[in-house]
């Protein structure tokens, strides 16, 4: 065949051309005579492979049951953000707390109660903190600070007549020391 000698000339077209019906019958009989030559491979390996489709194919059931009960299931304390207490003041407190955090003004990652940043009670939570530590002693034991908020809790609320919360009371979630 002899192609144009430019190249932006026009080409010849093609022609198409359909099978006929006989030629898609003898293409169906070529195709038969492969499966009937294979299947002695076939068979064995479909049995070989049978546990293992009906394996995946129930463990897929399985993972499906085990995705809708998580879909339907209540939500848990520990899934909540924040650990609902019987005390409403501390649930409160918490929440401004939650709320400082996420806008920033937050010292720390840490929740700390949100009374400690007025300034009418900032020097006397600093005073009873500074008593509490001298009364309890021991300051590299571990523990140290279950003990110091205790009694700086219990200075508080005598004297002053403040309710505050200490940071493992406002971090139910946390660990310390």
């Amino acid at each position: 065949m002899d192609w144009p000698r430019y190249l932006n000339s026009q080409r010849p077209r093609r022609r198409i051309r359909f099978p006929s019906a006989r030629a898609q019958k003898v293409r169906a009989l070529l195709k038969l005579v492969v499966v009937v030559a294979l299947s002695p491979l076939l068979l064995p390996l479909g049995i070989l492979i049978l546990p293992f489709l009906l394996w995946r194919s129930h463990r897929e059931k399985k993972r499906e049951a085990a995705l809708e009960v998580l879909r339907n299931r209540k939500p848990k304390v520990r899934d909540s953000p924040l650990v609902p207490t019987p005390d409403p003041e501390l649930n409160r407190r918490r929440e401004l707390a939650q709320r400082r955090s996420q806008s920033g003004e937050a010292r720390s990652g840490i929740l700390y109660d949100p009374i400690s940043d007025d300034p009418v009670y900032a020097w006397v939570i600093k005073e009873a903190g500074m008593r509490a530590s001298e009364e309890v002693g021991k300051p590299y034991e571990m523990g140290h600070c279950h003990l110091v908020w205790r009694r700086m809790k219990e200075i508080l609320k005598e004297e002053f007549d403040i309710t505050w919360y200490s940071p493992r009371e406002m971090n139910p979630r946390v660990r310390f020391d």
